[in-house]
């Protein structure tokens, strides 16, 4: 358990500098759930993240609800935060 934690505690840093890095940039990111506590954040998670191991990307997508759900769709996302190691973002129109 001690190595684990030494692990841990050298890769948190390196992993929080990628998220960071990560701001600016759109991401395409699979929609997994809505967020409990507001109508248009959807939860989901870029091609690089592994459901309930990695990051989340929190995306607010305004004019959606549960009535217009994205679940299951993939959307490109504008990351505009960093925290820890998840990402928020706004869903961007797809450039053509």
């Amino acid at each position: 358990m001690a190595r684990r934690d030494e692990l841990m505690r050298l890769q948190q840093p390196i992993a929080h500098a990628h998220a960071r890095g990560q701001v600016g940039r759109t991401l395409d990111v699979i929609i997994d759930r809505q967020s409990d506590e507001r109508e248009d954040v959807w939860i989901g998670r870029s091609y690089a993240d592994a459901p309930d191991i990695d990051c989340l990307v929190y995306v607010t997508a305004p004019g959606t609800s549960a009535k217009q759900p994205l679940t299951g769709n993939i959307v490109p996302v504008e990351i505009v935060a960093a925290s820890g190691y998840d990402l928020a973002g706004v869903a961007a129109s797809r450039k053509t």
